[in-house]
Parts: structure tokens; sequence; C-alpha cells
């Protein structure tokens, strides 16, 4: 139960750098997480390089006690609607610093908005 103490420290908010692919890498982005919020809204959002989502929740059998933790995001833009994921895994620094790398796809066809890898810190309030 390692994995699920460090990964109850995803909630928050967190600056992202894309790291994939080449040519978005740099491309800043936000990720925001309240572990509290209630299934199917609430949740958080991500918003990276024109893409956004909100997070509705753990997708699937997904939870905190996962390494990999797999939360779905749904947004809508000119009336169409896209539901997506996001995929976070956490690891402590020999210094006791989080560190966060993940992946999101927006639902949106991989020519527009290509699955992006990112790399996270946690934002300084």
């Amino acid at each position: 139960r390692a994995s699920e103490a460090l990964n109850t420290q995803v909630a928050g908010k967190w600056v992202l750098s894309v790291t994939s692919p080449t040519s978005k890498c740099g491309t800043k982005g936000s990720l925001s997480i309240d572990l509290d919020g209630t299934e199917g809204e609430d949740f958080g959002e991500i918003d990276v390089d024109n893409a956004y989502g909100n997070l509705y929740g753990f997708k699937g059998a997904s939870s905190v006690s996962d390494k990999v933790m797999n939360f779905e995001t749904k947004w809508k833009v000119f009336g169409k609607r896209y539901t997506g994921n996001v995929r976070i895994s956490l690891s402590e620094t020999s210094d006791g610093e989080i560190e966060m790398n993940g992946k999101f796809f927006s639902g949106a066809k991989s020519q527009y908005l290509p699955t992006l890898e990112f790399s996270g810190e946690r934002k300084e309030e």
C-alpha cells in the first residue's frame, strides 16, 4: 500500500510540462485534482496545449491504490463531446519531493490533438 499513501498526494494543483511528442516539448499546462470530489463532477481539470478535460473521477476500477492512476475526462467544444483519459504515476525523489509523470488523451482525433506525455510539479500556492 506504499503507492496508495504516495498517490493520495496527487490532490492539489500541478504545473505540467509536455515531454512528448517532440514538437510539443516544453509546452506548459495545468492540472488540478480533488480526490474528495463527487464522481462525475468536481473532480478536477486538465488544460494543456489547446486540449482540456474535466476530470470525472477514476476510470473503471482504477483508484489511488494503483501504480498508475487512470482518470476519465470529458469536454465539449463546438457542440461536440469528447471522452478521454489521464494516466498518472507519482514517485518520490531521494530528497522527498513528489514527481509526476503522465499521459493525456483528449478523446479528439490524434492528428489534431495527439496523446501528450508530461511531467508535473506541484504548483506553488
